[in-house]
């Protein structure tokens, strides 16, 4: 995923969204840090605490954890048992998570323990900032979270190089023990105290942080499609009345209205002939009502998400008083926000490979060339496939995680809200979409200048093509096709890196 970096100092203490999150844990040039006065007020939260526990319970402070809870826990054990458990609960497998993710989750994690509900060390939060800062990323299996204790397993990890155990990547890329990095970088290892432990891994960082970039992704998606769209309906000369103001005053929702307000902006100054077509194919003519309700879904999702960064998503908390058990820690909201688009994003890819399939094939496409060859060969043939069969692999991905549940720790934790692969899917999904955008923003490209019509379309599409004109110019006799797809994608990547920082396009971003 293409991410423009800058330098800045942002502060923990403040909001934190997803757009945060992402650029945060991508660029190594942004720093946080977290106010001082938030630090003490954590300090004297810290001590009233730990006066509250010389005579009161807690739950995994003086118990056992899950089904265990029954079991008594005399503190001079804690150390010993927390660093015993943390080991126990690093049961991840598979590949390892991509750096991103995993400083997301520290991010996500900083942010959520400054809040003061878990009571935890400030110094715990300091060394979490000291990792971040100093590119020290720790290697956390793929697979092994449930999202409803909290993402135990990946956050074990986490937790375990915070206290000099386990592997972690350093500010050049190798990997090394956590304690060697620690003591390079001259990092303190805290030592294990009570509850600081639990709080690392009982929350749902690591699924915040996919769904994270699940959401910045889905926004740069969402972008493409517009972008390509446009150049579709200039490619095919297809009425804009579908995109007045009139007909998305009439539907009266948010998104067809902003959707259509934009297409409008990117086309104004077009001047093809549009008069032989009374009323276009549904791929090209639903394009506000699909993208539309893309765009309000995904502004419902990055609500939430939004919400539940700035919330505490921890496992007994302290209320300021004593200490509170509850279930802030079970990731359905994160869920229902990633499970959420799943439908507005199928609905949107299989638009675009209609489009694409209209001017692929002669019998619909007004008049271009067969596949967009003028000579006996395939030309864009294949990549129509190929768009087919990512949707197959999207159409699998996105049956809801959430629908499958089932009891664990002896039935204490009797279902699950499955947070964390319903944002792994999403993340995968959403990343084969911008295959088919790409798909699209090519064949689009390559019809209008089969066309010869770049004299009549608008400034925005001109500007849009340019930046492709090079690939569709190769000469696909030797040329792989694929590897034009893949040169697509970057191309149209760092195109929307550019253009949502700018109207039209920037307005799908609040």
């Amino acid at each position: 995923m293409i991410i423009s970096c800058s330098h800045e100092e942002i502060n923990l203490s403040r909001a934190l969204s997803y757009r945060d999150v992402v650029l945060i844990a991508s660029c190594d040039t942004y720093r946080i840090f977290i106010d001082p006065s938030i630090v003490d007020k954590l300090s004297r939260a810290r001590e009233k605490f730990l006066e509250y526990i010389g005579r009161g319970e807690c739950y995994g402070v003086t118990t056992g954890l899950g089904a265990q809870l029954e079991t008594k826990i005399s503190k001079k054990d804690l150390s010993e048992i927390y660093r015993i458990v943390l080991r126990q609960h690093a049961a991840g497998v598979g590949e390892y998570l991509p750096r991103e993710f995993v400083r997301g989750a520290m991010i996500a994690l900083a942010k959520q323990l400054s809040l003061g509900y878990s009571a935890v060390s400030p110094e715990i939060i300091s060394v979490l900032v000291e990792m971040i800062n100093r590119n020290i990323t720790p290697l956390v299996p793929r697979y092994g979270s449930l999202g409803a204790s909290g993402d135990l397993a990946p956050m074990s990890y986490i937790a375990l190089a915070i206290y000099g155990e386990g592997s972690v990547i350093d500010e050049k890329g190798v990997t090394k023990p956590s304690k060697e990095v620690f003591e390079q970088e001259n990092i303190k290892i805290p030592r294990i105290d009570v509850k600081d432990p639990l709080s690392l891994i009982n929350n749902t960082a690591m699924s915040l942080s996919i769904a994270s970039h699940v959401l910045y992704m889905a926004d740069k998606l969402l972008a493409s499609l517009i972008i390509t769209s446009a150049i579709s309906l200039e490619a095919m000369a297809s009425p804009l009345e579908p995109f007045s103001k009139s007909v998305s005053e009439a539907k009266k929702q948010t998104g067809v209205g902003l959707i259509s307000k934009i297409i409008r902006e990117l086309l104004s100054d077009s001047s093809i002939n549009r008069s032989t077509i009374l009323q276009d194919r549904y791929s090209f003519r639903t394009i506000p009502q699909v993208l539309g309700n893309f765009y309000d879904v995904l502004k419902f999702s990055r609500s939430i998400i939004n919400t539940e960064l700035n919330s505490s998503t921890d496992n007994p908390i302290f209320d300021g008083e004593k200490c509170v058990s509850g279930g802030n820690f079970y990731g359905i909201y994160v869920t229902s926000a990633v499970e959420s688009l799943s439908t507005p994003l199928f609905q949107a890819l299989a638009q675009s490979e209609r489009r694409v399939f209209s001017m692929l094939d002669p019998k619909l496409s007004r008049g271009l060339p067969p596949f967009l060859t003028k000579g006996s060969d395939t030309g864009y043939m294949i990549s129509q496939y190929t768009m087919v069969s990512l949707l197959n692999r999207i159409s699998s991905l996105l049956y809801p995680s959430s629908i499958f549940t089932t009891p664990t720790s002896a039935s204490q934790e009797d279902h699950v809200s499955n947070s964390y692969n319903s944002s792994l899917k999403m993340f995968e999904a959403l990343d084969l979409g911008m295959y088919i955008a790409s798909i699209e923003y090519l064949i689009g490209s390559k019809a209008l200048i089969l066309r010869d019509k770049i004299d009549y379309i608008s400034s925005s599409v001109k500007r849009f093509v340019k930046e492709i004109k090079e690939l569709i110019e190769k000469d696909l006799w030797n040329y792989e096709l694929g590897k034009l797809i893949n040169e697509a994608r970057n191309k149209l990547e760092n195109l929307i890196e550019n253009e949502l920082r700018n109207k039209p396009l920037n307005e799908i971003l609040y």
